[in-house]
């Protein structure tokens, strides 16, 4: 396969995985040898494949190079009766269906498959998709782990607002001991409807990724925090038990876009960072709301830092961003809070 463009090809499989849409596609030239590979790594793919209204914008979007690159036999035949039956689908119409989503990093290549939502609120809540900010959070934990950790290995981790969960699974895929948090019954919501609250999916996409040590899935409501100790659940003082001698890490990604919400999150980062510190990654379109977290944190003496970290290059970018805020501004902050840990905090 020599005569084949192959860096050209890996991307445009990992914008097919990541639902990029198709008018973004990077499509090279397709000629026989490419086909063959597409119809090995797309068509034949173990990964799931995305809804039918995608493949069929995609094909369809292809279709010139594949026609313009065929050989004497025409397109690759798996190729070709893949984009046959989609075309004589009829499609469907109103809001687009869940989708499987498989983010693809690295080297050696992982995956992180998600199945979510194609709009931005379904089901009352932002939480079944995944966001800019956290693709960005992600790469800096790829790129830019020892600052944001100060250290030269991964700390255990307790995410807030974890959503479709991409983040803590790729944590966990890096070895982190992950404890990964949403609103939601921790015992009623892997069925029927509740796969649509945002503790339900996280559940299911997390039992989507084959994983050492998977993320222990906990429901945790940031207004507990201003509860006394013995009255929050459970899942506070699990997050405040020391791992091996380090306490966890607070890290969330776009959970800064509600002023309302703004003191409840910095009470439970109060909280949950005592002795540690919280990593968030806000994606900015409103600077008030952002400021007002920054204000908030100051009032308790939290101490904040902005960091300054290379983005993610747009055109080859670590995680291929679909989501309605992809460009906008995302700033990485660190928290400190001012008191040290506590005894019975530190008590195990």
């Amino acid at each position: 396969m020599s005569d084949i463009n192959l860096p050209a090809l890996q991307t445009l499989r990992r914008q097919y995985f990541a639902l990029v849409p198709a008018y973004l596609l990077l499509i090279p030239d397709l000629p026989p040898a490419a086909q063959e590979w597409l119809a090995d790594n797309l068509v034949d793919s173990p990964l799931p494949a995305p809804e039918e209204g995608y493949q069929r914008s995609f094909w369809k979007r292809a279709l010139p190079a594949l026609e313009a690159g065929a050989g004497e036999d025409g397109v690759e035949e798996r190729v070709y009766e893949v984009v046959a039956e989609l075309m004589a689908t009829p499609p469907r119409f109103g809001e687009p269906p869940q989708s499987f989503k498989t983010f693809l990093y690295g080297e050696p290549e992982r995956a992180i498959t998600l199945r979510e939502e194609q709009v931005a609120v379904q089901a009352g809540t932002t939480g079944l998709r995944t966001w800019t900010a956290a693709l960005h959070l992600a790469h800096h934990v790829l790129h830019s782990s020892s600052t944001l950790f100060s250290s030269a290995t991964l700390p255990p981790v307790v995410e807030l607002g974890a959503g479709t969960g991409f983040l803590s699974i790729l944590l966990a895929q890096l070895g982190a001991d992950v404890i990964t948090t949403d609103l939601g019954d921790e015992y009623g919501d892997d069925e029927g409807q509740a796969f649509r609250t945002p503790l339900g999916r996280l559940k299911a996409n997390i039992s989507l990724n084959e994983l050492h040590k998977p993320p222990k899935v906990r429901s945790l409501d940031w207004a507990d925090a201003s509860a006394s100790p013995d009255q929050r659940t459970p899942a506070w003082a699990e997050a405040l038990e020391p791992v091996e001698g380090r306490r966890r890490v607070v890290m969330a990604a776009d959970v800064i876009y509600d002023p309302d919400l703004v003191p409840l999150l910095v009470d439970a980062i109060d909280v949950l960072a005592e002795g540690s510190h919280a990593v968030l990654a806000a994606t900015v379109r409103n600077e008030d709301t952002f400021e007002l977290f920054l204000d908030e944190c100051a009032s308790r003496a939290m101490r904040t830092q902005l960091l300054s970290l290379a983005p993610m290059d747009a055109s080859a970018p670590t995680f291929w961003d679909t989501a309605l805020d992809a460009g906008t501004r995302v700033q990485i902050v660190h928290v400190t809070p001012s008191r040290p840990p506590t005894a019975s905090s530190m008590a195990t």
